[in-house]
């Protein structure tokens, strides 16, 4: 951590070698000043991204798309680069793209142990554990939570299409140079009357004109034809109900939902919960870790 500017009662700017999350307190001659901080992915929660429509492109390029417009480094797992990402994004944070893009492609984000906003794979549970955390590794004071069983997983899944129509998409007075307008809906094939298009995506676009001139905006609307993909357990424990959970992801369609359905309901049935501190090695978020809950007794975990 550097600091620079003020003196010893104040502390005009601090600059992180890397980021970060939590809280800090600094020490200046009998005063303490306290600062919060956070990394990347907070950072991106208060930036905009206009989003988009996608066909089969890439994870790579477009999470080079976002993440070049956050202005964040970042890594993508190898196994993921290639997956071909179809469906649509609105306009939102960078944040919430990056979740939408990971939840699709199967991976989780992370910046543990790390200056960058990195993608991996999300963990195959049936894999083998690998690394080992046991009785001598970690401190007193271990807390358990037993989490409800989920017993069903709902996925959302989209197919968007052009509609064959052409509409006003909205009319707006301009003031003198550029004007964003943003659409409540996507659409495309956009044509512009008192004004001259300059830039345009599926959820805006940017006219040029002279003040209180009135412009109207049409275009062809994208349709979203919705169904749900449904992953059940097979047959249900004995005086248990039925509990169910939701998931939505405007990336998800006919061809990934399935998968992220089962990840998620995967991801659910590790129902115990463990919150450890423990002297680390080599591990990071999202292993497969063989915990030692007692004595020679070891439990598969998700870090």
């Amino acid at each position: 951590v550097q600091f620079t500017g003020g003196n010893r009662d104040t502390l005009s700017s601090v600059n992180f070698e890397s980021s970060v999350i939590g809280n800090g307190s600094v020490k200046f001659g009998c005063s303490v000043k306290t600062c919060n901080w956070q990394d990347g992915i907070g950072s991106m929660d208060g930036t905009t991204y206009r989003g988009g429509m996608y066909r089969e492109k890439p994870a790579h390029a477009l999470l080079k798309e976002i993440m070049d417009d956050a202005g964040f480094g970042y890594t993508l797992d190898s196994t993921l680069r290639n997956v071909a990402v179809t469906g649509y994004l609105p306009i939102c944070s960078h944040r919430e793209a990056l979740q939408h893009l990971a939840f699709a492609i199967g991976g989780y984000v992370s910046t543990a142990r790390s200056g960058t906003v990195n993608i991996m794979a999300f963990p195959d549970f049936s894999n083998i554990p690998t690394v080992s955390i046991g009785r001598d590794r970690k401190f007193v004071g271990t807390k358990v939570k037993l989490r409800s069983l989920v017993t069903g997983v709902n996925v959302k899944a989209h197919e968007y299409s052009l509609s064959d129509t052409v509409e006003e998409l909205c009319k707006v007075t301009l003031t003198e140079g550029r004007n964003e307008i943003l659409f409540s809906e996507p659409a495309a094939e956009l044509s512009v009357v008192g004004g001259t298009l300059a830039e345009s995506g599926v959820n805006y676009c940017i006219v040029e004109g002279e003040a209180d001139a009135v412009c109207t905006v049409s275009g062809r609307k994208y349709v979203d034809t919705e169904k749900t993909v449904t992953v059940r357990m097979a047959e249900l424990p004995a005086g248990d109900k039925e509990n169910n959970i939701d998931a939505d992801s405007t990336l998800l369609n006919s061809t990934n939902a399935e998968k992220a359905a089962q990840r998620l309901f995967a991801y659910y049935q590790y129902r115990i919960e463990q919150d450890i501190s423990f002297v680390m090695q080599e591990e990071q978020v999202g292993l497969l870790a063989d915990i030692e809950t007692e004595y020679g007794v070891y439990r598969g975990s998700v870090l």
